[in-house]
């Protein structure tokens, strides 16, 4: 019988390589509709050759929240220039007051990325549901950043997102962020 760690060491052997790396980033993002209200988000993404495994979650406004883990597969592999990426999430949105409660979200992302030197851009599409499939959820992100220091460890970003979900919110938002990425 098949058990999930043997099972998910024989998916990452083959992908894993000497530039395996760790990202982790801090996010403020504002939004329009709150009247410039500003959110803190966070997430952290491991990259095992062409699989990664990313975890993030957002300060929506008006006490909502939500948090996701994400699996996929970087179908350039690890491309210098161009990034096509594929996954599926799971996740869960609520409220920090108790009449909101806690929803579970699950969907797949679809993302395309683009490297030039110390500059990268990005756009992700999220499509899924929350709850006991009743509730439709999508998320499209545009971010846009620069690479610092000699070993260009540390980046900065600027990102746009349009989070459209039933239950229990929906939000615009605009923020800065940064983070230090790690090679293994």
């Amino acid at each position: 019988m098949l058990t999930a760690l043997p099972l998910l060491s024989a998916l990452v052997a083959p992908v894993a390589h000497a530039e395996d790396t760790v990202a982790i980033e801090a996010l403020l993002q504002a939004r329009p509709q709150d009247g410039g209200a500003v959110g803190t988000g966070g997430g952290v993404r491991v990259g095992l050759g062409s699989l990664f495994l990313a975890g993030e979650g957002h300060a929506l406004g008006q006490g909502v929240w939500i948090g996701r883990g994400t699996v996929g597969l970087d179908l350039f592999g690890r491309s210098d220039k161009v990034d096509l990426t594929v996954g599926g999430f799971a996740g869960m949105t609520g409220g920090l007051v108790p009449d909101l409660g806690a929803t579970p979200t699950y969907g797949v992302e679809l993302g395309l990325g683009v490297n030039a030197g110390r500059f990268s851009a990005r756009y992700r599409r999220a499509m899924g549901l929350t709850g006991a499939w009743t509730g439709a959820l999508s998320e499209d992100e545009l971010r846009a950043g620069w690479r610092f220091g000699e070993e260009e460890r540390l980046f900065a970003f600027g990102q746009a997102v349009a989070l459209r979900a039933s239950d229990p919110a929906a939000t615009d938002a605009v923020g800065l962020g940064a983070g230090l990425s790690l090679s293994f």
